[in-house]
């Protein structure tokens, strides 16, 4: 790969990256897959929230808070602890 490619898209998180990544515990990402309010992919043992899923999560509820729902885009600019970005 040249110095002038992009890098890979982020596609998946482990819990507790997706509970850094929004700023909750990993128990309490794990409270909303339980309760199926976070859908999950299971690869073997891992488990894995899809990076599309887990800002619709975040969207859906901002619409709920806000009244309006800005798109599951508007989060793909939240810093992650190691200058990741989602969906980046």
């Amino acid at each position: 790969m040249s110095a002038s490619a992009e890098a890979p898209t982020r596609v998946a998180w482990s819990l507790g990256e997706a509970a850094s990544a929004i700023g909750v515990s990993e128990r309490a990402v794990r409270r909303l897959v339980a309760a199926g309010e976070l859908p999950v992919v299971r690869i073997g043992r891992s488990v894995r929230v899809r990076t599309i899923d887990l800002e619709r999560f975040l969207a859906e509820r901002t619409a709920r808070v806000t009244g309006s729902a800005g798109g599951a885009s508007a989060w793909a600019g939240v810093d992650l602890p190691a200058g990741r970005r989602l969906g980046a």
